[in-house]
């Protein structure tokens, strides 16, 4: 009779070294996972304040588009005031001279008819 430690066999001693390396493989499967975990959570941040961002620069860009058109709808409106002031003060100025005109034409007729006269 034996007494103390049995003596592994070689299948006892394979086995425990497949376990060893099982067990390695589950922690680095283990930490793989966990860095993924990571990796995923810090990308998904990431893409929810692009879209934070995106969402922002889209409201500021419809803010100045709008503030654009409004201006662009002032400016036609003085555009257009000033086209009517400058319409209306052309036709007074054109009734002044076809006014003139026709003073000097009734002078030119009326200096013909006494120099014919004489």
């Amino acid at each position: 009779m034996r007494t103390g430690n049995p003596v592994p066999s070689s299948t006892d001693i394979q086995q425990e070294m497949e376990i060893q390396r099982l067990r390695k493989e589950l922690e680095a499967s283990r930490a793989e996972q966990m860095r993924l975990s990571s990796s995923l959570s810090q990308v998904e941040e990431a893409a929810r304040r692009s879209g934070d961002e995106l969402r922002m620069c889209q409201q500021v860009m419809q803010q100045k588009e709008e503030k654009f058109r409004q201006e662009q709808l002032a400016e036609q409106a003085r555009v257009r005031q000033s086209l009517e002031q400058y319409h209306e003060q052309y036709l007074a100025e054109r009734n002044r001279l076809a006014e003139a005109l026709k003073a000097s034409s009734d002078v030119a007729s009326a200096l013909a008819q006494q120099h014919g006269a004489e």
